[in-house]
This record gives C-alpha cells, structure tokens and sequence, in this order.
C-alpha cells in the first residue's frame, strides 16, 4: 500500500529540475554535455570554460584561429545549441 508522502524517483527529479532555483545549474551542465557531443572533441579539448548568464553564452577558446571560426558560425551554433535544449535559452552569443 501506497503511503502518501511516497513519491516516485522519476517524480521528484522532475520536480527538481524545474525548480527555477536550480534551472540555471542544471542548464549549464546540459549545455556542456550538448556542446561536447556537438562540437565534436577537438572543439571541446581547446574550449576553456562555457557560462550562461542573462541568455548569453560566453565561450572561452584557447585559439584565436579556433575563436574566428566560432565567430563566423554563431548563429548555426545557437540555433544547434537551442534545438538540443528544446527551447529558446541562447539568445547571443559571446567568445572570449
């Protein structure tokens, strides 16, 4: 028999992920996972460190040559980055 403060794992991750408190977090650690799986592992290997703050991605390279190829595929990159998501997150773009 059922108690009634019993809940099942699948309920309360649920529940977990869309507290607006830990949305920014969890986010970000799923933008991580899709831009490895993405970007492919050289990408990932010369990217620094990734921060979603206020919709806008800030990507830190550790090549110039790789930061201008970044640059001229913002906008593939977004649209990419936002399908994976399933919703509108990234709005800009920023490289560093």
């Amino acid at each position: 028999m059922k108690k009634q403060n019993e809940y099942q794992l699948k309920d309360l991750l649920n529940i977990f992920a869309n507290n607006a408190k830990y949305e920014k977090q969890l986010t970000e650690i799923k933008l991580l996972e899709i831009w490895n799986e993405q970007m492919g592992k050289t990408i990932a290997k010369h990217t620094i460190s990734l921060n979603l703050y206020n919709n806008t991605l800030y990507i830190k390279v550790d090549s110039s040559i790789l930061r201008n190829e970044l640059h001229m595929n913002k906008q593939t990159i977004k649209d990419k980055l936002n399908a994976q998501l399933g919703k509108e997150r990234i709005t800009e773009i920023a490289l560093q």
